[in-house]
């Protein structure tokens, strides 16, 4: 109960942008979040709007009103418009008597696209979920409920061109297309998860690292948006290891009946490579 409570009483979260001069300007604010989020997991861009995707802390308000959200607002600023709610428009059944309502998870980012918004949700058990709904709210469309099996494996990141979607999950590259439809697989299984997948042209591009925590190299790979054999780019610099330091006693001090000092202060701690940071965890 005193974790919940800690949790509701997040602050929210306000939106903002800056001009696009060199030397910088003052920020301003586009839009503050109603509730309390743990965070805001993607925004994109569109049609003169910001849309932003936020996880909500819950539990989850029976009309909607408290949960995860997809949310829209003019980059002029004003009042902004909920296209999903807490409740996932009605997709989410309340929980019989007894039970607090729990909100949707978003995953993988959101891609707008002529009226229409796609994006991913998970429920961290066994499936995932890859969904449409137009921008101005009402029916969610389902294209793809993944039964996976495995709570780590969700949509990662999302992009798109004028027909398809594209978007890697725990261990794959897949495509749709944006009317639904059967799912190829472009690229996998991977062996290390893929992130960040991005589009340029009729090639995908996305990234694999095991976590940061361990100073390893990630990679970039690409793949034609028709499939085939991935070809790996240049290595991402990481942080190179670090060197070992050899440390030695100083030298003996020859007795003195003058006077006597205390050494120079010196500090030398470094922090162990590789040790894991707490409270830091990979989503």
């Amino acid at each position: 109960m005193a974790r919940r409570r800690a949790l509701d009483l997040q602050p929210a979260v306000q939106l903002l942008d800056s001009p696009s001069t060199e030397g910088g300007g003052t920020a301003r604010s586009i839009a503050t979040t109603a509730n309390g989020v743990i965070s805001v997991s993607a925004m994109a861009v569109a049609g003169g709007s910001l849309i932003w995707e936020e996880d909500g802390v819950g539990p989850a308000a029976l009309d909607g009103s408290v949960g995860s959200k997809i949310i829209k607002v003019s980059l002029a600023g004003g009042a902004a418009t909920t296209v999903v709610n807490g409740m996932e428009n009605g997709l989410i059944v309340p929980p019989g008597p007894g039970y607090i309502p729990a909100s949707w998870h978003p995953r993988g980012g959101i891609v707008p696209d002529s009226g229409v918004i796609y994006f991913a949700d998970a429920d961290f058990f066994q499936s995932y979920g890859v969904m449409s709904v137009a921008d101005t709210g009402g029916v969610i469309n389902i294209l793809l409920a993944d039964t996976t099996h495995d709570g780590s494996d969700f949509v990662r990141s999302m992009t798109s061109d004028a027909t398809t979607l594209y978007w890697v999950d725990l261990n794959r590259v897949r495509s749709m297309a944006k009317a639904g439809g059967a799912v190829a697989d472009l690229a996998g299984p991977r062996t290390i998860p893929p992130w960040s997948l991005t589009r340029q042209g009729s090639d995908l591009y996305w990234i694999e690292a095991t976590c940061c925590a361990h100073r390893d190299k990630g990679t970039i790979y690409t793949v034609p948006t028709t499939g085939g054999a991935p070809n790996q780019g240049t290595p991402l610099e990481g942080t190179p290891p670090l060197t070992p330091r050899k440390f030695s006693a100083p030298p003996p001090r020859t007795p003195s009946t003058a006077r006597h000092s205390a050494p120079a202060a010196t500090s030398s701690l470094a922090r162990p490579h590789g040790s894991a940071i707490p409270g830091i965890f990979a989503r």
